[in-house]
């Protein structure tokens, strides 16, 4: 076995999805590795080593594994920015070689979590940005022995890139789970009661796209309140409240604001129906879908019955709303929903996923 250093951006109590994303990717792998180290461009304020990897500047475990004798696998995970303001850093790259070159046993793994813009449409200083976050992006995949991606747009510009080399589609997981994951199903969903979950823009955006389902919804009886958790102090919550006024009348939106995991949990395992507003692709990628699906809520969206990641035979599709919850089999779909996370989307699965093809 090998030591494992996984590189991202900062680290829990930091608040930063990619970090957190890589703080439990971390501490999964940790079943894999002799070690496990996190090295982080921004030490979080008020950091408690509590167990898991130890976390330390970047560049600390870097040099200290470039005069080690022992192998290491390296765990880049990557944003244009997360290790330079500017998509530049130049230290990271020469530190990167120089662990290839000097040990032909240390391994170097690139996760994708976002890639620079290829719009022709950007203002001049976008551009010039762009390009540096390009030319080290590429420069960091050429030099990578194994790539992941989360979307099927990012293989596709990384197959470019790194030709005839496999690109890893890599899974999202979520921290807002249930206390236990046998939970879902012993509480009792309020009938009418209906969430819609994330940042202002998007709850706006998904409920814009479903006002037709909903006026029609509401008007038959199945909706009594629309639970909308996040963030309320944008121009965007107020747009949100203004359509949803529109739509029901007022008095049924119910904006909760930001919420602690276990509050949110309360309202996932009451809520009879969860509002999703994404496409099939981006879907795949969302932390507020997983966390529906882990507390087996019933996922409406617009997605093709064929999709496989997620399974798009789980998911209710609007048309079929009404004849789901009038049938009662509504609740067949998230019984396998919930299933079908357990399985392949908790933390656990995601570690063996990730040593699937990092030690295969």
């Amino acid at each position: 076995m090998k030591n494992l250093i996984v590189l991202s951006r900062s680290a829990p109590p930091e608040v930063c999805g990619m970090s957190d994303y890589c703080y439990n990717v971390a501490l999964q792998l940790q079943t894999y590795y002799d070690k496990v180290e996190l090295g982080v461009a921004l030490l979080p304020m008020n950091l408690t080593q509590k167990g898991g990897p130890i976390i330390e500047h970047w560049e600390t475990l870097l040099d200290r594994a470039l005069s080690s004798n022992t192998p290491h696998d390296i765990m880049l995970n990557y944003t244009p920015t997360a290790y330079q303001s500017f998509g530049m850093p130049i230290s990271l790259l020469k530190r990167l070689k120089r662990l290839k070159k000097e040990n032909k046993s240390n391994r170097i793994y690139v996760l994708i979590h976002e890639l620079w813009n290829n719009s022709i449409d950007l203002k001049i200083h976008h551009k010039i940005l762009n390009s540096l976050y390009s030319i080290s992006g590429k420069s960091i995949l050429k030099m990578a022995d194994d790539v992941a991606a989360f979307t099927a747009d990012q293989k596709n510009l990384i197959s470019t890139i790194k030709p005839g080399k496999e690109v890893h589609r890599s899974i999202i997981g979520t921290n807002i789970i249930p206390n236990e994951c046998h939970m879902a199903f012993k509480h009792v969903r309020k009938p009418g009661q209906w969430v819609v979950f994330g940042l202002p823009h998007t709850r706006l955006w998904t409920i814009d796209k479903f006002k037709n389902i909903l006026y029609d919804c509401h008007k038959s009886g199945f909706i009594h309140q629309l639970i909308a958790i996040g963030p309320i102090d944008t121009k965007y919550s107020q747009q949100e409240l203004n359509i949803a006024n529109t739509i029901f009348g007022k008095g049924v939106l119910i904006q909760t604001g930001p919420l602690f995991g276990n509050d949110i949990t309360d309202y996932f395992l009451t809520s009879e129906v969860a509002l999703v507003g994404q496409n099939a692709d981006s879907l795949s990628k969302s932390g507020s879908f997983a966390s529906l699906a882990a507390h087996g809520v019933p996922v409406v969206c617009e997605v093709p019955l064929t999709l496989v990641d997620p399974p798009g035979k789980y998911i209710i599709r609007p048309d079929e709303l009404k004849h789901e919850l009038k049938s009662g089999s509504i609740s067949e779909k998230s019984q396998a929903l919930y299933d079908w996370f357990w399985k392949n989307r908790s933390w656990e699965a995601i570690g063996k996923d990730f040593n699937s093809w990092m030690n295969p």
